[in-house]
C-alpha cells in the first residue's frame, strides 16, 4: 500500500515543540507517515505517540556527526534510500519547532494548481518567501560566507542575493525528486567544511538556495546517470505552506476572525511555518480553541 511519508528532525526540544507539531497534524485526519529523526535522549518525549498512533507516528534514533540542520539531510536520505520505492507516494520534509498544520498537506488540490493549461505536476517543490536574500541580513551572511567558501566570484555573489528566498525548512516532493535533492545536499556537505561544523548554524538555507537557483539538479542527475527532475517554486498565494516571516508584514499572511492562518485571498493555509517571528501572533492565536491548547510562545 502506498503511503505518503512526512520526515522531520527534531532533537532537544521542550516537550510541548512534540506535541504540538504531532497534535496539529492529526487533527488534519493525517493517516499517512510521520517520521520523527531524534537522538536517543528524545526517546521518551516521542515514543508515547509512536505506541498510540501506530503505523502513522514513528521515530529514527540517529546520531548526528555535525550540526543536525545539515546533518539531517545525511540522515532522511539514508532512510529514503532503504524503502521499498513501489510504497512511497509524496515526502514532505520539514522543520519542527516553527510549522503548524490545519489541513491535510497530502489533499492538496495540485489539479488547480496550474498557471497554464495542461501544465505537469513538478517532481519537486521549493517554498519561496516574500523577500529576497539580499534583504534579510542573516540570509545575505549566510550566502556570502557559503558562496565565499565555493570560490564564488563576487559579482555573482551580488547578483545571486536579489533572488527571492527559499526556505530550506519546507521542501515537498516525489520520491525520485526528494532524493536527488537530498543528493545534491549532501554533495555540498561534501564539498564544504562549514556545513559539517558541530556549531555552525545556518549552511543548510544558503545550500538550499544554492539549489533552487543553480544547475545543480541537473549535474547531479547526468553525472550519476538519473533522469533530470523538474523543479518547481510555490509561495504564500498557493499556500500549501504559508511563511509568515515575510508573508505578515507584506500582507500574504493573516490570522482571520476564526484563528486560522490564510493568505491574501483569505485561503487557509494547508500548514504554516515561522509563526513565532511574528511579534504576539502566538499570543493571539492562543485565544482561539485550536491553538489555546498548545504552547505557542
Amino acid at each position: 500500500m502506498v503511503k505518503n511519508y512526512i520526515l522531520t528532525y527534531c532533537s532537544g526540544y521542550p516537550q510541548y515543540v512534540y506535541e504540538r507539531f504531532i497534535l496539529s497534524l492529526l487533527a488534519t485526519k493525517f493517516e499517512d507517515k510521520l517520521v520523527l529523526f531524534i537522538e536517543e535522549k528524545d526517546i521518551p518525549k516521542v515514543q508515547p505517540f509512536a505506541e498510540k498512533f501506530p503505523g502513522i507516528v514513528s521515530y529514527k534514533v540517529c546520531t548526528p556527526k555535525f550540526h543536525p540542520i545539515t546533518f539531517r539531510n545525511v540522515a532522511y536520505l539514508n532512510f529514503l534510500l532503504d524503502l521499498n520505492k513501489d510504497e512511497v507516494g509524496d515526502i514532505f520534509l520539514c522543520d519542527t519547532r516553527d510549522i503548524l498544520f490545519q489541513l491535510n498537506i497530502f489533499d492538496y488540490p495540485w489539479d488547480k494548481l496550474s498557471r497554464y493549461k495542461d501544465e505537469p505536476s513538478h517532481h519537486l517543490y521549493f517554498f519561496r518567501e516574500c523577500g529576497v536574500l539580499g534583504e534579510c541580513t542573516i540570509n545575505k551572511k549566510w550566502i556570502f560566507d557559503f558562496l565565499t567558501e565555493l570560490n564564488v566570484d563576487i559579482k555573482e555573489i551580488n547578483r545571486f542575493i536579489l533572488k527571492r528566498i527559499c526556505c530550506a525548512g519546507a521542501v515537498f516532493g516525489e520520491l525520485s525528486g526528494i532524493i536527488l535533492y537530498l543528493r545534491a545536499l549532501n554533495t555540498l556537505i561534501t564539498l564544504c567544511p562549514s556545513a559539517r561544523a558541530s556549531k555552525v548554524y545556518g549552511p543548510d538555507q544558503a545550500m538550499h538556495n544554492f539549489i533552487a537557483y543553480t544547475p545543480l539538479l541537473d549535474d547531479i542527475a547526468l553525472k550519476e546517470g538519473t533522469t533530470p527532475i523538474s523543479l518547481g517554486f510555490l509561495d504564500n498565494k498557493d499556500n500549501l505552506v504559508n511563511h509568515l516571516a515575510w508573508g505578515a508584514p507584506r500582507f500574504t499572511s493573516f490570522l482571520d476572525e476564526d484563528g486560522w492562518i490564510t493568505n491574501q485571498d483569505n485561503n487557509r493555509a494547508y500548514c504554516f511555518h515561522l509563526y513565532d517571528r511574528v511579534k504576539d501572533l502566538g499570543k493571539e492565536m492562543s485565544k482561539f480553541p485550536q491553538w489555546s491548547k498548545f504552547n505557542l510562545n
